[in-house]
């Protein structure tokens, strides 16, 4: 019975002294995708290629593509070789967005893309930068 207490007295001073913030502290950005890429993606009507401008700062991550012959920028985040940004598209008076995730290495980038309409995987290398 000692001993049982003496191991519980143990876990229990373990536990407070282990911080979940030590444990749960986010991956810093391993990777730099600043410059020129092209992305590919399959959508409802084919295949469609874009291009997409990176600077990244840390983790913090900027860019801008181009719909419709107009610039449109973003924000984002790039955490160990994950990036996340999303962009948001205004048609008319509906505005939505498309969330991209993917995983960096290299000059190359797969991911997928989730917009209201579901998902869809993409590819893209760097073409400059």
């Amino acid at each position: 019975m000692r001993t049982a207490k003496m191991l519980l007295s143990s876990l229990a001073l373990a536990l407070l002294m282990w911080s979940p913030a030590q444990a749960q502290e986010p991956a810093k950005a391993t990777v730099n995708v600043t410059g020129q890429w092209e992305f590919q993606l399959e959508t409802q009507r084919g295949p469609m290629t874009t291009r997409i401008s990176f600077k990244q700062d840390g983790e913090k991550l900027e860019g801008e593509t181009t719909m419709r012959d107009q610039a449109v920028p973003f924000t984002g985040t790039v955490s160990g070789n994950t990036i996340t940004f999303t962009i948001s598209r205004t048609m008319g008076e509906r505005t939505f967005e498309m969330t991209y995730t993917g995983t960096v290495e290299g000059n190359t980038a797969t991911g997928t893309v989730t917009n209201p309409r579901g998902s869809t995987p993409w590819t893209a290398h760097k073409i400059e930068g």
